[in-house]
């Protein structure tokens, strides 16, 4: 009977023709036990008793900040619309700005083609597999990627997500003073054969220190980040800085030359197409425009509304929604001041003047309807000053019955008189016009005619001063010489001196 062991029997060793008894007292010497149990001892068996918890994102920054969201098994769409099964709240965010798929282990996000696109860790980014404790943005919003029970990773630096981390999970992970479970069967394996072969122990531990030399070359090169960018990533990340700074045309010559040298190229195939649009969008945008300025409010409407809000553009499309709607209400209050200046509504024409300025109207058409304005007002104050002369002369008939007061009444009109035009002179206006119609109310014949033109004049000359000084400009002239013709009438030209150069200027 053998013994247990796998050596030759004595007897065997002991027979002069054994043929092996050099290479076994070599072997004796320096063979090295090898238990297998004992390899596989240090490596630690993890038992998982329950299915782990679903990741979820926390948001952190933007108007959904405090809200939590859990992330089902599959693929999970996050963005504006109520279609997603992440909806967010921030206008700045697509309607479908990304998706999140989750396999039970691994999370991978992928770009919908969002408008001003999605960023980790702050960078701009189409494809990537996240880690717990990356950061997501979208527009003004901000969600912390959380996978509970396992810690938080240190942020990892720019650059280290691309399209191609998203399948790097290296089959080797390394660890300081140790190896792997996958190294350690790999080494033990090697020397297992080895020893089989016949090769002694320092043979077998030069070969499996090889060996594990190749294993840490193919660790490194997998790892994400160790490896350099590609030439096509690269020249894809040119097209997405071309892209982001609306260089359409740059961004499509970079994309084709990306999906030339890799036609399975998602993320180039994707965008080309999306700058493609883009170039669409901002040709109608300037179309719009031109015809925004001709004055065909609804061609420009209608372009605007074909730029979608998915565009990188629809932030300028819609500021010109913006001037669009504002040059609609200009024309709409142009109506309404035409109408009143007609109606002889001039209140209202005022007020609408004072909106239509505050809108934007041009100016030249301002100082049209501010022209009218003030010679309807001429025309009123001139019926008024004849309804007064008118009954000024009643008062006139009635005052020549009694011829003992003619006197006394003409040096009283005077007073009024030089009273009002003091009042006059000191800008008290108001004051004037009541002086002047209290004296003519007072007096009789053709002094109180007198003081009547002269409260009428007056109370003319100011809405004019007070037009022209709202006013300014070349749309002031008309006001200002309305002004000049009336202070020469009332005082020989007081205020000559402060409105002529005006006029002139």
């Amino acid at each position: 009977m053998r013994p247990t062991d796998d050596g030759p029997h004595p007897a065997e060793r002991a027979d002069p023709a054994y043929v092996f008894a050099p290479f076994d007292a070599d072997d004796m010497e320096d063979a090295t036990t090898v238990d297998p149990a004992a390899e596989l001892a240090d490596v630690p068996t993890n038992i998982l008793t329950e299915l782990p918890p679903n990741p979820y994102l926390e948001c952190v920054s933007g108007v959904d900040a405090g809200r939590d969201y859990t992330v089902r098994e599959g693929v999970v769409t996050v963005g504006r619309s109520i279609e997603n099964e992440i909806v967010l709240t921030d206008v700045s965010v697509s309607r479908k700005h990304f998706e999140l798929h989750w396999d039970g282990e691994r999370t991978r996000l992928r770009d919908l083609g969002s408008g001003n696109g999605t960023r980790v860790n702050g960078l701009r980014v189409y494809d990537a597999m996240l880690k717990p404790g990356d950061t997501i943005g979208c527009g003004e919003t901000e969600l912390r990627f959380t996978m509970p029970g396992q810690p938080v990773g240190r942020s990892r630096p720019p650059g280290f997500h691309t399209e191609n981390d998203t399948e790097r999970n290296p089959p080797f992970h390394m660890e300081t003073g140790s190896t792997t479970l996958s190294a350690k069967v790999l080494s033990f394996a090697t020397r297992f054969q080895l020893q089989a072969m016949g090769w002694s122990s320092r043979q077998r531990m030069v070969v499996s220190g090889v060996a594990v030399l190749v294993i840490l070359a193919v660790v490194w090169a997998l790892w994400p980040g160790a490896a350099p960018k590609s030439g096509q990533e690269e020249l894809f990340s040119q097209g997405l800085q071309h892209y982001e700074a609306k260089d359409w045309e740059a961004a499509r010559t970079a994309f084709r030359e990306v999906i030339a040298a890799d036609p399975s190229h998602r993320g180039a195939m994707q965008y080309l197409q999306k700058a493609g649009d883009a170039e669409i969008h901002a040709e109608r945008i300037k179309t719009a425009r031109v015809a925004l300025g001709a004055g065909d409010v609804a061609r420009a409407e209608e372009l605007l509304k074909s730029v979608p809000g998915s565009s990188p553009l629809d932030g300028d499309a819609r500021a010109l929604e913006g001037e669009l709607a504002r040059l609609k209400i200009i024309r709409s209050l142009e109506a309404g001041i035409r109408a009143d200046l007609a109606e002889n509504n001039r209140d209202g024409a005022r007020s609408k003047i004072r909106q239509a300025e505050s809108r934007g109207m041009r100016p030249e058409v301002l100082a049209e309807f501010r022209a009218e304005l003030a010679r309807a007002e001429d025309e009123d104050g001139a019926k008024t000053e004849g309804d007064r002369s008118r009954t000024a002369t009643r008062s006139d008939t009635r005052a020549n019955r009694s011829t003992s007061r003619s006197g006394s009444d003409s040096r009283s009109g005077s007073n009024w008189r030089a009273r009002a035009l003091a009042a006059y002179k000191k800008g008290e206006f108001t004051s004037a016009v009541d002086i002047a119609s209290t004296g003519a109310e007072r007096s009789s014949g053709s002094a109180s005619k007198e003081l009547l033109g002269l409260a009428s004049q007056i109370e003319r000359f100011e809405r004019s001063y007070e037009t022209a000084k709202s006013m300014g400009g070349p749309g002031s002239i008309p006001a200002l010489t309305s002004a000049v013709n009336l202070d020469r009438r009332i005082s020989g030209g007081h205020y000559g001196r402060t409105l002529v150069p005006k006029l002139v200027d």
